[in-house]
Parts: C-alpha cells; sequence; structure tokens
C-alpha cells in the first residue's frame, strides 16, 4: 500500500513503513545489581564494607576465616556509589584472600594484598 499524504486524525494500527532511524534513549534503570565476593583470609573477622550512595546502604562484617563468601543483592538506581573495604588489623588481605565487587556484570574492583586498613572506590555515570 502506498502511503498516505495526509495525515490520518486517528492513530493507526499497522506498524510504520519508514521507522525512526534516531535511536530510542535507554529507559532509567530503577534498580542496580550487585555481587560481592570476598575470600577471607585466616583472619577473616578483621574484613569488613560498605556500599554507599551517599548513606550507607549495604555492608558486611563477621567473616569466618578461609572462607568464600558470595553476597548477591540489589539497591536502588544511584548515579554514584563508594565501596569502602576495611581491615582492623591495617593490613589488607594476608595469605589468598582477596574481595571483587561486580556491578550491573561489570567487575569494577578486585582488591588482594597489603592495602593497609581502607581502600575506597567510586564509581558509576555521575562520579
Amino acid at each position: 500500500s502506498i502511503p498516505s499524504l495526509k495525515p490520518s486524525v486517528e492513530p493507526s494500527s499497522l506498524p510504520s513503513l519508514y521507522p525512526s532511524s534516531a535511536p530510542s534513549l535507554r529507559p532509567t534503570p530503577s534498580y542496580d545489581n550487585f555481587v560481592v565476593e570476598l575470600q577471607t583470609d585466616m583472619w577473616g573477622d578483621e574484613t569488613s564494607w560498605s556500599l554507599s550512595n551517599g548513606d550507607i546502604m549495604r555492608s558486611g562484617a563477621q567473616y569466618s576465616g578461609d572462607k568464600l563468601y558470595t553476597i548477591t543483592f540489589t539497591m536502588p538506581y544511584s548515579t554514584c556509589y563508594e565501596f569502602q573495604v576495611y581491615d582492623s588489623w591495617n593490613d589488607g588481605f594476608f595469605s589468598g584472600g582477596w574481595i571483587a565487587l561486580t556491578w550491573n556484570q561489570v567487575e569494577v574492583l578486585k582488591l588482594q594484598g597489603d592495602f593497609g586498613s581502607r581502600n575506597a572506590t567510586k564509581f558509576g555515570t555521575g562520579c
């Protein structure tokens, strides 16, 4: 069929023969997905972490030694986050310990070895 020269008053139920060439904008997600993987060293109780977007939204502490933890959660969408890892003995991870943070399937941090008492990483679309 041939398109009309005059637009109709009522919307058509047929698909357009000439789709727009401009891409549609991706909608802003309402939630972000996170995975924290923590392989504790012998002194797991020294390790803690927090994730904030201005206010602390999620945190973890009181871990056992030499154990792998996988913590999966969602948080309301934010343009900027800060992930902090703490070690109460001020020597970071010892003997194979590490922590990794994945945000919407993208690894934003993998931390191992001596980081002192605190490591802070900011990430997001508006930091």
